[in-house]
């Protein structure tokens, strides 16, 4: 089985419903927006952007999961969290622990962290979204599922509680 076919099938066995959309490889945030578009997505639903991090050691992994048109910090994020510097994490460390490669990284991937050495860090604004567009850790499908169904049900059952933050608007860019 597929990483994507077991996060389906995890989203399946919660009884979680979603939208599943197959479309071109979505590589980058302007691909995902091409998306929106061409499926007049709402704007109360939010089409997350994933970045999977490290610290220099490979001990501590982030994933930070936001609003795909806000700006990602490194800087802000580090302060935020009162963390050493942290770095886009290699592309081994995103198979081993999300089962996925650059460009498909997703939440949706933890439930693969069993041991939960993952920190889930949210952009504040995804509070206020009816729902959120990820990818099944592939990047040539998009599931739309509740944000209460994902902060409540899905994060429980993987055992992962989201951090929450307000870094990435009206910061400095690096």
């Amino acid at each position: 089985m597929t990483p994507k076919e077991e996060a389906l099938r995890a989203l399946d066995a919660l009884f979680i419903p979603y939208a599943y959309y197959e479309h071109p490889p979505a590589r980058t945030m302007e691909d995902c927006a091409a998306f929106d578009r061409q499926h007049n997505i709402p704007e109360d639903v939010s089409h997350c952007k994933n970045i999977f991090l490290s610290n220099r050691q490979r001990t501590a992994f982030y994933l930070a999961l936001m609003d795909g048109d806000k700006r990602f910090c490194t800087k802000a994020f580090c302060a935020a969290l009162s963390i050493p510097r942290v770095s886009f994490a290699k592309e081994e460390d995103l198979w081993e622990r999300l089962h996925c490669f650059p460009g498909s990284a997703s939440p949706l991937g933890l439930i693969f962290d069993t041991q939960r050495r993952i920190t889930l860090v949210c952009d504040e604004s995804l509070k206020r979204k009816r729902a959120l567009l990820l990818h099944p850790l592939d990047n040539t499908a998009t599931v739309e599922i509740s944000r209460k169904d994902f902060f409540d049900v899905f994060l429980q059952h993987t055992g992962h509680v989201p951090l929450f933050v307000d870094i990435w608007e009206n910061r400095e860019t690096e």
